[in-house]
């Protein structure tokens, strides 16, 4: 029986692989067709083959259920064609013993599926348009079409991007009054958590006041937000895209 049991899920197994590696080329195909038209600037067709390379698992994890739907029926339908499924019956083996049998290798892909949304999918994801935010040079509030805002109180930021070892990429910054006047605006190329709070580096600022207005540089400086990546992390990512 246990020949049996190995020759059944090496045929499902088999078809299910034929039918996820199929989906995903076809996806994989279309992405590229999709970000090609999105070239620009520092975004070249290097950087779109790492985009579209590391939207894969995502594309594996999306489309797993429904390559071991099909590939179980190509396999078994391949088995039912060439009467193996007929001798396997005749020599006694019930339908519940056949369906054990294909049950594993599908269990095998449920545990790859799951391995996927956990621990891969979500770092791939968040460090593939990361890197795409980057190139394109949507790096500032100006500049960027994506990204996310927040409020503080009466403090208003827009981060770019946020890398998944949690380091946020353009962060432009802009202080209002209780009139709404702007009073301060800032930007940082990049900003680094540390020790419970923000470290902004390589930034610009800008103070407006009733007479004068104050603008300098800054290598580094703190930054005290009730933000963390973690939180970050939720906020930025797609529900989809975040771990169980």
């Amino acid at each position: 029986m246990t020949l049996l049991n190995n020759y059944i899920g090496r045929s499902v197994a088999g078809a299910v692989f034929v039918v996820l590696l199929v989906i995903v080329a076809l996806q994989a195909i279309s992405e590229l067709v999709d970000q090609l038209g999105q070239m620009h600037g520092a975004y070249t067709f290097s950087e779109v083959l790492v985009y579209v390379a590391l939207s894969l698992p995502t594309s594996i994890y999306d489309y797993l259920p429904l390559a071991a739907l099909v590939g179980c029926l190509v396999g078994l339908g391949l088995l039912a064609g060439s009467s193996e499924l007929v001798v396997m019956r005749a020599a006694g083996v019930s339908q519940t013993q056949i369906l054990s049998s294909v049950m594993r290798p599908v269990l095998g892909f449920i545990m790859l599926g799951v391995f996927l949304g956990e621990f891969v999918t979500p770092f791939t994801d968040q460090y593939g348009e990361s890197r795409k935010a980057i190139s394109l040079g949507r790096d500032s509030a100006i500049t960027s079409g994506q990204g996310m805002w927040n409020r503080e109180g009466d403090e208003y930021m827009h981060f770019a991007a946020l890398l998944p070892n949690g380091d946020l990429i353009g962060v432009s910054r802009f202080e209002f009054g209780d009139n709404g006047r702007l009073l301060r605006a800032s930007y940082a190329k990049s900003a680094e958590f540390q020790r419970g709070q923000w470290q902004e580096k390589d930034g610009q600022f800008t103070e407006l006041s009733a007479d004068q207005v104050k603008a300098g540089t800054f290598d580094t400086r703190p930054w005290i937000s009730a933000l963390n990546p973690t939180l970050l992390q939720v906020l930025m990512l797609g529900k989809d895209n975040l771990p169980m």
